[in-house]
């Protein structure tokens, strides 16, 4: 026997043997196809590893989003700040509806918050957590600031966590101030002002 047929020149099946060189050629296309195809399998995972379709949150919202005229606020300062300086703790209550654009048909929420009030130098300023309880049941976190500045009032807010997290909202007040009778504020409320929400 030689080492691919016989000494007839017929391999153990009877088929003609074949010579070095071809049988090199069978080994080599068989490997050739068993990568091809190990190249392909790998290629299509890789499509489903990194191919995947990026969240709409992160796709789809690039443009300012409006609640115009949404926003209604009551805060109450405990114990009341007065004008000389201090400092109080903030409790509020209210609504923000007529939102326009938010992703998951986010339009109208219940928002409670707490916080703490200090005298500014044109107003009081606040800081503090809240939440926007929405309709439809999701919540956010945000973070707020707030100055009650007759002249520029403003607040902000980020977006802790929930549909809405890593975004921005900014309003431009007016903050109306409530005053006890030494003239302390006791609180103050906020009707139909615009919120801003600038995605992240």
């Amino acid at each position: 026997m030689t080492g691919y047929g016989d000494q007839t020149g017929q391999n153990l099946t009877g088929a003609p043997a074949r010579t070095p060189n071809e049988y090199r050629r069978k080994v080599m296309r068989g490997s050739f196809r068993r990568g091809t195809a190990a190249a392909v399998g790998f290629g299509l995972a890789a499509v489903g590893l990194f191919g995947a379709t990026a969240p709409a949150h992160a796709t789809m919202r690039t443009a300012v989003e409006l609640c115009p005229f949404g926003l209604s606020l009551n805060v109450t300062l405990d114990p009341p700040l007065k004008p000389t300086g201090g400092q109080s703790e903030a409790h509020g209550t209210g609504t923000l509806a007529n939102c326009v654009g938010l992703p998951l048909g986010l339009k109208n929420a219940v928002i409670v918050g707490d916080g703490r009030a200090t005298v500014g130098p044109t107003g009081q300023e606040l800081t503090g957590t809240a939440a926007f309880v929405w309709s439809n049941g999701a919540v956010d976190h945000f973070t707020f600031t707030v100055s009650t500045d007759p002249v520029n009032p403003k607040f902000s807010a980020v977006v802790t966590d929930g549909p809405l997290a890593g975004d921005t909202a900014t309003g431009i007040g007016p903050f109306v101030p409530a005053t006890d009778a030494s003239g302390s504020v006791t609180g103050f409320t906020v009707t139909g002002a615009t919120v801003t929400f600038l995605p992240v």
